[in-house]
């Protein structure tokens, strides 16, 4: 997600470039990108010639120090996260966009939390679909009630693992629903790998609406109201409404939801407003799979 996964994204996929972070900060007017980091000096050197970017380091305190930057990407595994946030925090970054998942623990969780709300910092997490279209559209429709009362979400998909996947399935779900799931069950291949595969799983939320991750093709997220039937699929491409007849709604594109994450954080900085994937929501999507798992 640092660099490079934008060349190994399936064709189903390149409608979400650039999505790693390294392309997102590029494609983005508003940011100056001061230095990279990495634990290799070739990697970092490579990522720094092929974005253009002004130095490198291997050291990440040293860059923290020497640069002062406001914003700050993260894309390393989960383990490295809440000690990276620390450092973070308290060298004065305003600004953080962490990769999913989060961490794998909710004592780091809990951690991060804090850290942010003690340094005032803006957070925004990268699972991209609630930055992006049409999810932001359906989620105003679904809050207005506009197709009817939401009463199940199913996410249909290959068995897939439970961070590294659906971190995103059930980012999306808590974005779309709104609050906290009241009750969770899953059924998962091998629990105790160190990322289990999810071959179903059910959530019950206090307002009567039931989600569901169920096996399918590709990945399709069915919304069920009480009026119709909203499908979204190819990834965010297409979506289609089921009245009686099936039509293909009249959608804005999808954009970059990592450009625009890192775009809110840009706001934030500016004019104090709120990101949307606040750390708090990361926090309870870590919880809800932590349930999942255990």
């Amino acid at each position: 997600m640092g660099a490079s996964i934008d060349e190994e994204l399936p064709p189903a996929l390149h409608c979400w470039r650039p999505m790693a972070h390294a392309a997102a900060l590029r494609s983005l007017d508003a940011i100056e990108w001061v230095a990279v980091c990495s634990l290799t000096e070739a990697r970092a050197r490579s990522v720094q010639a092929r974005f253009s970017v002004a130095r490198c380091y291997i050291d990440f305190e040293r860059m923290l120090v020497t640069e002062r930057p406001e914003l700050l990407c993260i894309a390393t595994p989960p383990e490295a996260h809440c000690a990276m946030i620390e450092i973070a925090a308290r060298a004065g970054v305003r600004a953080i966009y962490c990769e999913k998942p989060l961490v794998k623990n909710l004592a780091e969780a809990d951690r991060i939390v804090a850290l942010c709300k003690e340094h005032d910092v803006s957070f925004n997490y990268g699972a991209q679909r609630r930055y992006m279209e049409p999810y932001r559209t359906l989620q105003r429709a679904l809050q207005s009630e506009k197709y009817g009362r939401l009463t199940s979400i199913t996410i249909r998909c290959p068995p897939s693992p439970l961070y590294h996947i659906h971190s995103h399935s059930i980012d999306l779900l808590l974005f779309l629903i709104g609050g906290a799931p009241e009750s969770v069950d899953a059924r998962l291949f091998d629990p105790n790998a160190p990322d289990p595969v999810v071959l179903s799983a059910r959530l019950g939320f206090a307002n009567g609406v039931e989600a569901h991750i169920a096996e399918g093709g590709g990945y399709q997220v069915d919304l069920q109201t009480t009026e119709l039937l909203l499908q979204v699929e190819n990834n965010g491409a297409e979506v289609w409404l089921t009245r009686g007849a099936r039509e293909r709604l009249d959608f804005p594109p999808i954009r970059s939801g990592t450009a625009a994450g890192i775009e809110e954080l840009v706001a934030a900085l500016r004019g104090g407003s709120p990101t949307t994937g606040m750390v708090e929501g990361a926090r309870l999507g870590m919880s809800v799979l932590q349930a999942m798992r255990y």
